[in-house]
């Protein structure tokens, strides 16, 4: 009994390594996964899909992104694999902060599908144990032309 506790630990310590999970300056990852598919079901492979995260402002140094507006904490542009998948981690650290996301997913060309802007308001970046998300699942659904 007492050997897998002591795994559990090693895993656990390993786990943390280098990063400061309590306190004030803590660090945090939210995952974002998201599929891609078409009003059929079917994957949308080889999409562009452009992420913007911003936090929520209404600064005059702020932008609007999608139905988002703030200032830029991120920006990534990703590819959708052939079942249609994308990912992206968040970081953040500090006190938990909210986001809104926005997510652009541009269908290959000549596939007959258009390209869909969804927005994913008030996301809680933070450790799961105060409400924060530690992951994030987006489904888009891209329409024919």
């Amino acid at each position: 009994m007492l050997r897998y506790v002591a795994l559990g630990l090693a895993v656990a310590l390993v786990g943390c390594q280098g990063r400061n999970v309590s306190g004030p300056n803590r660090t945090f990852t939210m995952l974002v996964l998201g599929v891609a598919h078409t009003d059929l079901g079917s994957p949308v492979s080889g999409a562009t899909v452009r992420m913007t995260a911003l936090e929520p402002s209404t600064a005059p140094s702020s932008v609007k992104v999608g139905n988002c507006q703030g200032i830029e904490v991120s920006a990534k542009t990703l590819t959708t694999d052939p079942s249609g998948s994308f990912s992206a981690e968040y970081f953040g650290g500090g006190a938990p902060s909210y986001l809104c996301l926005t997510i652009e997913v541009i269908p290959p060309n000549g596939v007959g599908l258009q390209t869909r802007v969804i927005s994913q308001d008030s996301l809680l970046l933070g450790p799961p144990n105060i409400g924060g998300r530690d992951s994030v699942r987006i489904e888009v659904i891209l329409a024919r032309t």
